[in-house]
């Protein structure tokens, strides 16, 4: 007696012509339409996986409009640059409905610094000419100040040392005018080190010692160690090696004293 795999035997039909193995009424198309819901089942299934698979990071972010969450999201280096892109623009978004107040052009310098990480420099100046545009409505000179920083970084990250130094210029009159001498004197080394790669070595030279007195008698030895390396380098493309030695190490006797982060202690070279 034949035995189907994987069913029960079929006992032989009553009344069956020549007693023949009976078969179930309508089987075929009972197992063509189990067939089909098990596909089709199965489909939806492997669909559903990968959806919630592909999408399991926006689902996230998306469910939580938190200003804070993405802008800490956006700074972190285990995210993809493309991830880390859609989260700050996502920051970018809130702070842009927030009304202009201290708070949000705050945020928005967040925004542009994270933009700056990814060298995403398009966006870099969009945010950072929205927080001078804001600035400049509230007649916000620190914000202003700021804003012309960040501006100049723009142009010297595309080579543009003229607009660069215009608007560190800028930044520096306003630095100086309220007294910020640490934030002047990163901007003075910023100029000066424009000047050095336009081969203007005096005119770099007289920018970084400014930079020096600013910082007199500071808790600033990040800037005290980049504006000795620095001079280091001029006076080496000077041809005053005495000079030149005597500087870096200086600079060298910031980098491994511990007075400053590890991450400015790149030791100088020449």
């Amino acid at each position: 007696m034949a035995v189907w795999p994987g069913h029960q035997r079929i006992q032989p039909a009553v009344g069956g012509a020549g007693g023949c193995i009976g078969q179930p009424t309508g089987w075929p198309q009972r197992q063509h339409r189990l067939c089909t819901v098990c596909f089709f089942v199965l489909f939806l299934f492997l669909t559903n996986c990968s959806k919630k698979e592909s999408n399991t990071f926006e689902t996230d972010y998306s469910l939580n409009d938190s200003l804070t969450y993405y802008l800490e999201k956006a700074n972190d280096d285990n995210l993809s640059i493309s991830i880390k892109r859609k989260l700050n623009y996502k920051a970018l978004e809130i702070v842009q409905k927030q009304p202009n107040d201290s708070s949000s052009r705050a945020s928005l310098f967040k925004v542009a610094n994270r933009f700056f990480n990814i060298n995403d420099w398009e966006s870099f100046k969009i945010a950072s000419k929205d927080v001078l545009e804001k600035a400049l409505e509230k007649k916000d000179t620190i914000f202003i100040a700021k804003s012309y920083s960040y501006i100049g970084d723009f142009y010297s990250s595309q080579g543009n040392s003229d607009s660069a130094y215009v608007y560190y210029y800028k930044a520096e009159k306003l630095y100086s005018l309220f007294n910020d001498d640490l934030n002047l004197a990163r901007t003075l080394l910023n100029k000066a080190l424009l000047q050095f790669n336009e081969s203007d070595f005096l005119g770099s030279e007289r920018a970084v010692i400014k930079a020096l007195r600013a910082v007199k008698g500071r808790n600033s030895n990040d800037i005290v160690y980049d504006s000795n390396n620095l001079l280091g380098i001029i006076y080496n493309e000077l041809e005053e090696y005495d000079k030149s030695i005597d500087y870096h190490t200086k600079a060298l006797a910031n980098a491994t004293d511990d007075k400053i982060p590890s991450v400015y202690q790149s030791r100088a070279t020449s």
